[in-house]
C-alpha cells in the first residue's frame, strides 16, 4: 500500500503530538499504562463488544478520508474507561486523570492502527 505525501505528513505530524504528549505526562508510571493497555487488549469482553466494532468504524472513516487521530483517541476513550474500570475490579489502580487516559487511548490506537489501515485498504 502507497502513501501520499500528505498522507504520510500527516501521519508524522500524529506521532509527533503523541510523543509530545507522552513528554507532557512524563511523571506517570509509563509500564503502569502500557499494563492496562495490555490488559485491555486482552480481555476479551472488551475486544468483542467494544473494539472489534470500533475498528470498522475507524477503517470506514479512513477510507472515506474522514479519519483523524484526534477524533480516534476521543472515540477510543469509553473503551479505556471500561477497560480502567475492569483492570481496578482485578487488582489494584491508583486514580487515573485524562492525561493519563489520553496516552492509554495513543497506545491502543497505535496498536490497532495497522489493523486499521489494512482494514481501510479492502
Amino acid at each position: 500500500m502507497y502513501r501520499s505525501a500528505a498522507d504520510v505528513l500527516r501521519h508524522l505530524d500524529s506521532r509527533i503530538s503523541r510523543l509530545e504528549s507522552q513528554i507532557r505526562t512524563a511523571s506517570v508510571d509509563k509500564k503502569l499504562l502500557e499494563e492496562v493497555s495490555n490488559f485491555i487488549q486482552s480481555e476479551n469482553r472488551i475486544y468483542a463488544n467494544m473494539i472489534k466494532p470500533l475498528l470498522v468504524q475507524q477503517a470506514k472513516l479512513m477510507r472515506a478520508g474522514r479519519w483523524s487521530r484526534d477524533n480516534a483517541v476521543k472515540v477510543f476513550m469509553p473503551i479505556v474507561d471500561e477497560g480502567v474500570n475492569l483492570y481496578r475490579q482485578e487488582y489494584s489502580l491508583p486514580a487515573l486523570d485524562k492525561d493519563n487516559k489520553t496516552t492509554i487511548s495513543n497506545y491502543l490506537i497505535d496498536n490497532y492502527l495497522d489493523t486499521i489501515e489494512d482494514m481501510a485498504s479492502l
